[in-house]
This record gives structure tokens, C-alpha cells and sequence, in this order.
């Protein structure tokens, strides 16, 4: 008996997994008339984990913790507020734009509030740059019992951001949603050992990450986070198609350059309330 009811529950899934896909590709085939007000905060946080590098850092009272923690930073000390907020808007500005949304900022506020048209405030409410190690560890064996380790620290960077969604003319309270995305160094190696003598070493090469690269990091999450604004809507107006009882069980991403739909997976943005 359970070997029949096991076949039927996927058989049950992926219809409705496709039918969740043929609704949100009605969606998307719709002509969208979605306008936007992109608003941002005036400042970054910046914020160095990287405590281990700074000798007799616990002794350290906290304003001079903090002092050593800027000054210590690859790349958090020579970002400027403005440089990344300007860098990051204008990327999630361009996707959107290339969504389809019709892209409003703080200087045509007076336009937008007279939409008659679905409408949405997405307000950058928090940006923080985070610099921290990563760990990386590689390790063979040999002859079943030699094991070698080789362990050694990455820099890494995320940008975080937080964001409030409101919908215009609406008395529903902003949903909150996280977003992050990172960067780090890269590294190629491998052990070999030295056939007559039998001595292991561990060759590598390590690609760091440079303050050109962070400023990549700042535009590709703009862009991002533009593509998870609209997988939201798309996804929340499914939830919207659906009786109240019933759960998608997929969330849906629209790939634009592909023109497809795909399973987001943990590509997505994270709702704080």
C-alpha cells in the first residue's frame, strides 16, 4: 500500500508545482504597469570582524577598539558613503527599469504620490559593508593513514542591506526584508608528494579580492536585489491566486536575459516580520 501512496504524493507535487509555474507565467505575460520609489538611508555601516589581527585588541577600551577596527580594514576605510549608495542605487535602479518597473526617486516623490497605478516604496533602510576571515582547509590522504592538513584565513566582504516594502495607499504595515551578498578571495591549490622521498608540500595560488572588485560587489547586489523585488511581487501575487489554506511549494525567480522561470532556491530575499 505505501509503495502507491509514495508515487501518487510526487505525482500530486509536480502537478502542483506546475500549475504554481503556468499562473506565475500568466503574471509575468500581463502587461505590468508597476511603478517604484526607491528611497535610501544618508549612511553605511561599516563593520570589521576581524578582531584576531589586532594585537591586544580585547585589552583595548571600546572607542579605541573601534578606531583600530577602521583602521585595520582592507577596504571598509577607503569606501565612501556616498560613492557606494550612489554605486549600488543606480544598479538597482537600471534592473529595475529593465523589469519593466517604471522608476520613481526622492526628487519626483510629488509625482508618484499621485499613481493611480499598483505602486510600491522601497526604502534602503539599512546598508552595512562587513569585512571578515573565512576559513579555508584543505586536506589528503595518503597510504590509507597519512593524513595532511593545510589551513589558512580569506578576507571576505558582504554587503547587507535592509529594506522596507510598502505599497502605496495601502494601510498594511512595510514588510521588512534582508538581503546580502559577498565576495572573498579565491584560492588553487594542491598537495604533492615527492615520489623518491615521499616529502608532502602544498602548492597554491590565492586571487585577492581588490577594492575594485568590492566596488563590483556594491553594483551586482543593486542588481540583485532589483531581480528579488520582482520575484517577491511575482511570488506573493501567487500566494494572492491561491485559497488561504493552500501554500505554494515553490518560490519562483524570473530570470529576464533567459526569459524563463526558475526555482529561486536561496537566491531571494529573507522577510525580517
Amino acid at each position: 500500500m505505501r509503495s502507491r501512496i509514495i508515487p501518487f504524493l510526487i505525482l500530486l507535487l509536480l502537478a502542483s508545482c506546475n500549475l504554481e509555474k503556468r499562473m506565475a507565467k500568466d503574471y509575468l505575460s500581463q502587461k505590468q504597469n508597476r511603478s517604484v520609489l526607491l528611497m535610501h538611508a544618508d549612511y553605511v555601516f561599516k563593520t570589521n570582524r576581524k578582531t584576531d589581527s589586532i594585537p591586544g585588541f580585547k585589552k583595548l577600551n571600546q572607542s579605541k577598539k573601534d578606531s583600530a577596527l577602521f583602521e585595520s580594514s582592507k577596504f571598509a576605510k577607503y569606501l565612501k558613503d556616498s560613492v557606494v549608495l550612489a554605486n549600488y542605487m543606480q544598479a538597482l535602479d537600471n534592473e529595475l527599469n529593465n523589469l519593466g518597473f517604471r522608476v520613481f526617486r526622492e526628487n519626483s516623490i510629488d509625482s508618484f504620490l499621485l499613481l493611480k497605478t499598483p505602486a510600491f516604496i522601497l526604502n534602503l533602510a539599512q546598508a552595512e559593508i562587513e569585512e571578515y576571515a573565512i576559513p579555508y582547509v584543505d586536506s589528503k590522504v595518503y597510504d590509507d593513514t597519512l593524513k595532511y592538513t593545510r589551513k589558512f584565513g580569506l578576507n571576505a566582504v558582504n554587503l547587507n542591506c535592509w529594506f522596507e516594502l510598502t505599497k502605496l495607499n495601502s494601510d498594511t504595515a512595510a514588510v521588512v526584508l534582508y538581503s546580502t551578498h559577498s565576495a572573498s578571495d579565491q584560492v588553487n591549490g594542491r598537495f604533492k608528494r615527492n615520489p623518491l622521498f615521499l616529502e608532502v608540500s602544498y602548492r597554491y595560488t590565492t586571487h585577492f579580492i581588490s577594492i575594485d572588485e568590492v566596488n563590483g560587489l556594491i553594483s551586482y547586489s543593486g542588481n540583485r536585489d532589483a531581480a528579488y523585488l520582482n520575484d517577491y511581487l511575482l511570488n506573493e501575487e501567487l500566494k494572492h491566486e491561491f485559497p488561504a489554506d493552500y501554500q505554494p511549494t515553490t518560490y519562483w525567480h524570473y530570470n529576464r536575459i533567459e526569459n524563463n522561470l526558475l526555482p529561486a532556491g536561496e537566491w531571494r530575499f529573507v522577510r525580517q516580520n
